[in-house]
């Protein structure tokens, strides 16, 4: 299977558990979302948020963003940690299109 890394950068973490039901979805690649939480701006967490993200394929990520950079250098820093596959960057206020997997799938099949 192919590696997907999906990146979303997180001020809004009241949107998560409607994105993880797009993301979540039985797909074709080897999936990864990692979800970068800006401690800059979001200061509490619900506990029963964190354990409803705390499983595979998610990976829960914290930094603390610097004014204006809105977590580009944080997005730069997990791309130089990913080995292998393909990054997408998913807004913590964007759902994935439902044929969203199966649309990449394709065009990388179709380019290989």
């Amino acid at each position: 299977m192919l590696p997907l890394h999906i990146l979303t950068r997180c001020t809004r973490p009241h949107n998560l558990l409607q994105i993880r039901h797009s993301v979540l979805t039985p797909c074709e690649f080897e999936l990864h979302w990692h979800i970068l939480f800006d401690t800059s701006c979001v200061k509490d967490l619900p506990v029963d948020l964190l354990c409803e993200l705390s499983h595979s394929p998610i990976n829960l990520r914290f930094f603390q963003g610097a004014p204006g950079d809105l977590g580009v250098s944080y997005v730069n820093q997990i791309l130089s940690e990913i080995a292998s596959g393909y990054v997408y960057v998913l807004d913590d206020d964007t759902l994935l299109h439902e044929n969203f997997y199966r649309r990449v799938y394709h065009e990388i099949m179709r380019h290989r």
